[in-house]
């Protein structure tokens, strides 16, 4: 995904990006977790999961 990312700066990344999308939610007390609101409701994500989920 994003060879050099850590988990900081590639959940900066998303809030950069979705900063302004009504189903993307920043939580308030953490700087990698992040909230896809969808049709079943919330569900919410860890980077430093999707980080070394997708490294191998």
């Amino acid at each position: 995904m994003f060879p050099m990312s850590t988990y900081e700066t590639f959940a900066q990344k998303l809030y950069q990006t979705f900063k302004n999308k009504k189903r993307f939610v920043k939580p308030k007390l953490s700087c990698t977790d992040f909230t896809i609101v969808n049709f079943a409701g919330e569900v919410k994500y860890q980077a430093d999961h999707i980080i070394n989920k997708n490294k191998y």
